[in-house]
Parts: C-alpha cells; structure tokens; sequence
C-alpha cells in the first residue's frame, strides 16, 4: 500500500456494531482500520489469516502439526523489517 492510497469506504457506512476487516497487513493499521479505530469499532487486520493459510500449507504438505507460536513470530519479523 502507498501512503497516497485512498480509503474505499465512505466513512457513513461506518456505524456502532460493525467489525472491520482488511486483509492488508502491511502496514498494521491501514487507513481504513485507523478509521474504524477512531469510530471505536473492533478491527482486524490480515496477518492471521496469512498465518492460518501457511499452518495449513505446511501440515497439507509435511503431514505435521504447524508450529503456530513459531509461524507467527517468524511472520512478525519479517514484518518488522519491511518497516525499518
């Protein structure tokens, strides 16, 4: 995403109750969750549902259990360098 990317929601379509989703999950907080955010509605990026496609991936392809915890702080890592 670009800095210069616009927010494809109307802000009216924004009301108390409503989750927000984006699948982006880099940046953290895109300008559509920084809007739900200052609504005080509850928001969720992307990164888990990159986390849940490669556990399955990986237990489709070794026949293991994923390792979750070590999945996710690999992920967050990696995510780390791509905003230095």
């Amino acid at each position: 995403m670009k800095p210069s990317d616009p927010v494809l929601i109307d802000e009216d379509m924004l009301h108390p109750g409503l989750f927000v989703y984006d699948l982006i999950y880099n940046p953290e907080k895109t300008k559509l969750l920084k809007l739900a955010e200052s609504h005080s509605l509850r928001f969720s990026n992307g990164l888990k549902m990159l986390l849940y496609q490669g556990m399955l991936a990986f237990e489709h392809w070794t026949g293991k259990i994923a390792p979750m915890e070590v999945m996710f702080s690999a992920l967050k890592g990696e995510l780390k360098k791509c905003r230095m």
